[in-house]
């Protein structure tokens, strides 16, 4: 799962012509969170391992020395005293050997490891090189060389980034008596070591002193206390109880043999409380982004904590999603660990197996993330269908998601006396779910259901011969076997043409030239002065369906937004249309059609009356003809 778009806010987006789209929302943690109305967070100190702090460390207390926020002056007295923390219930510290509290946060680990990933096609092979030279020089018994091997990225200050500077490993001589892959694979399995020191203290900064901030408590109600901060306590707790055992193990033999059985005892804690608390993310990001547009008292709350020199700059969205960065890097760190170690070593089941109990994790946890949102989708669109001249149904059923959503034209004959047939067009809107077609009047943000039909099952999309019936040759044939009324329904549907869609695309291309950047270099103006005028060389104002070249009219408008991605992403964001606005009656019948597609020859059928007649009778009155070959 990809952490960055893990990460992305997922809200419910209107685009022109399209009242709702599918591009996320939320789902089974709000019942959760409801549920939990009387929820009452109690000050309980987080019991963190020592080996994030020196001895004469003390515990986080929460900062209340100033004038309270969201007080008046004269009530700053009177609201500072009901702010203040309580006493913490137990200090819970195990002096640990190796590592201290000059370790980096958790957050600069994380970037670091970013920025080396993005450097490491380039420079794959150095570090084995300058290793080699290291190694072949012959260092003294009285001054040794410590071996070129890189440190974790982001560990760079602390006393003990590497393997190779723990006091015991200089006073064995271990570093003229390994190989240099030895060393790599004690260098890789000490970084899970020491990034879970930083990551625990960086959760201990998160639980000590934002979720136990009496202040910070004051501005929010206890569902939002519970929303924002979720399990990160149990969180904190089962990555100390990883540590602890991770430095057992190092201070047990400074050579470690193994250490992927670790990993796996601690399998279904991490499963316990990951997966929950990466599953509630969408909620934190959508409550925090409401909290600082709305809760005045919230930001400036917010703010001083964020002042406080523990957190180094750091906000606290940067601590609220470090569980997601961890669970993520740890599968990697693994792999390292896996792919540096010795081909006989017994290590090996171990590791394997962690990584797949870590991928098992990250994967239920995109699973969820993804249920959630698609449940959402379904309540926010529940309430605003209208169920009003037909026998309505559940949108919110388990395993439904709604697939695409927009409008088409629905196309009625009307047979005048001694005339040519009419050809009238309404706008009827469709919401194609997995397992759910609903056919739809929009007003406004209003959806009044007139027909549905279960998909695949009852729907089916007839090929049409358009020239005999006087269709236009972007049409189609919707058959619902069995609709709301459990009888047999058909409409006419027109789409865009393949010409008529090229147009689309054309008109914002055009647009979006227009819109290029006023203050780019003298290269970018050029180039969007130049696609402007292949544009008015190859489109006719005025004449919608009139290109020149509908091809060349397509990839130049997909290379102006390869060109300028960001500029159209703010224009236009249509990344992923899942509307049936420009879409092809080609691509609608793949949308719509099932493998039990059936082939109607309408050209010897002859008139519209027989197709309204065949498709609209009551299931006993149809009557099943075989198409003529």
């Amino acid at each position: 799962m990809n952490e960055t778009s893990f990460l992305k806010s997922q809200e419910v987006s209107q685009s022109p012509g399209t009242v709702y789209s599918v591009t996320g929302g939320i789902a089974d943690a709000l019942r959760s969170v409801a549920s939990s109305d009387t929820w009452c967070v109690q000050r309980v100190f987080l019991q963190t391992a020592s080996l994030l702090s020196t001895d004469q460390q003390k515990p986080f207390h929460t900062h209340t020395k100033s004038t309270s926020l969201g007080c008046e002056p004269h009530e700053d007295e009177r609201c500072t005293t009901n702010m203040q923390d309580k006493p913490p219930d137990e200090t819970f510290k195990v002096k640990l050997k190796y590592i201290n509290d000059s370790l980096p946060l958790y957050q600069e680990y994380w970037l670091n490891c970013m920025k080396a990933e993005l450097q490491k096609a380039q420079h794959k092979k150095v570090v084995d090189v300058v290793e080699a030279r290291c190694r072949s020089a012959a260092p003294s018994a009285t001054s040794p060389v410590l071996m070129c091997v890189s440190s974790p990225p982001g560990l760079h200050l602390a006393p003990y980034a590497l393997w190779q500077q723990l006091p015991e490993v200089k006073r064995l001589n271990l570093l003229h008596t390994l190989s240099a892959r030895d060393v790599r694979h004690q260098e890789a399995m000490f970084e899970l070591i020491v990034s879970e020191a930083s990551y625990q203290k960086s959760l201990r900064v998160a639980v000590g002193l934002f979720q136990s901030s009496a202040q910070l408590k004051q501005t929010l109600t206890p569902v939002q206390n519970h929303v924002l901060f979720s399990n990160l306590k149990e969180v904190c707790k089962v990555s100390e109880g990883f540590l602890q055992d991770l430095e057992t193990r190092l201070g047990q033999n400074v050579m470690m043999a193994r250490i992927g059985d670790i990993v796996l005892n601690h399998k279904a804690t991490f499963h316990r409380v990951y997966v929950p608390y990466v599953s509630n993310m969408m909620y934190q990001e959508t409550l925090i982004a409401k909290l600082l547009q709305e809760n005045r008292k919230f930001v400036l709350a917010l703010k001083k904590l964020e002042k406080d020199p523990l957190c180094q700059r750091q906000t606290l969205k940067s601590f609220l999603i470090l569980p997601f960065q961890r669970i993520t890097r740890l599968r990697l760190i693994l792999e390292n660990i896996l792919k540096k170690a010795d081909e006989l070593s017994t290590d090996i089941p171990n590791l394997k197996d962690a990584i797949e109990a870590v991928r098992e994790i990250v994967v239920e946890c995109d699973r969820n993330v993804q249920q959630m949102k698609r449940t959402e989708e379904l309540v926010s669109l529940e309430k605003h269908v209208d169920f009003a001249n037909v026998k309505s149904v559940p949108l919110i059923v388990s395993g439904r998601y709604l697939k695409r959503a927009g409008s088409l034209k629905k196309l009625t004959v009307k047979n005048n006396q001694g005339s040519v047939s009419m050809v009238s067009r309404t706008d009827i809107f469709l919401h194609l779910f997995n397992d759910l077609l609903l056919l739809s009047f929009k007003n406004g943000n209003r959806f009044s259901v007139q027909d549905h039909a279960a998909f695949p099952t009852h729907v089916r999309v007839e090929e049409m011969n358009t020239k005999i019936l006087g269709l236009p040759p972007d049409s189609f044939l919707l058959h619902l076997t069995q609709n709301h009324l459990r009888a047999s329904a058909a409409v006419i549907l027109s789409a865009q043409s393949s010409v008529k869609m090229a147009a689309t695309r054309y008109r914002r291309f055009l647009k979006l030239c227009e819109v290029w950047p006023k203050d780019e270099s003298k290269k970018g103006r050029d180039l969007g002065m130049f696609l402007r005028q292949k544009v008015a060389s190859a489109f006719r104002e005025g004449e919608n369906t009139q290109i020149s070249d509908p091809e060349k009219c397509d990839k130049m408008y997909e290379s102006l937004v390869r060109i300028n991605s960001n500029v159209y992403k703010e224009k236009f964001p249509r990344v992923k249309d899942t509307s049936f606005t420009g879409v092809t009656v080609e691509e609608c019948r793949m949308l719509l059609e099932t493998e039990n597609l059936q082939q109607m020859d309408e050209e010897k059928k002859g008139l519209w009356k027989s197709i309204i007649q065949r498709f609209s009778s009551k299931p006993e009155d149809a009557s099943v003809e075989k198409p003529e070959k």
